[in-house]
């Protein structure tokens, strides 16, 4: 498997010494989580950040393997959320289902 698109950032959690665990909310397949390798470094960890519009890439041998995403940003949408970040975060992910939902996506 393999596709492109532009996702959300709704978390990023550590994996291994240098690796993140990214969950994006896609425009056409939903909420999907992926590695990103490196993505704890200095450069890379402010992409990271939740809310961020990210370019994605995201391979896997199967759908439902974890896969590797490669991401590059597109904007940089969390300084606005600061203040909220821990709210939306929590409710994004718990009401959204993992894979297929586009409609989420267009609000």
């Amino acid at each position: 498997m393999d596709w492109t698109d532009q996702g959300i950032v709704l978390s990023a959690r550590k994996h291994g010494e240098s690796s993140v665990v990214l969950s994006l909310l896609t425009a056409a397949h939903g909420r999907h989580a992926g590695v990103v390798r490196g993505g704890q470094s200095r450069k890379r960890r402010g992409e990271m950040e939740v809310g961020n519009l990210l370019s994605a890439r995201w391979r896997a041998r199967l759908e439902e393997h974890l896969g590797n995403f490669t991401v590059e940003m597109t904007a940089g949408h969390a300084a606005r959320l600061l203040d909220r970040a821990d709210r939306m975060k929590e409710g994004c992910a718990s009401c959204v289902p993992n894979h297929d939902n586009p409609g989420a996506w267009l609000g």
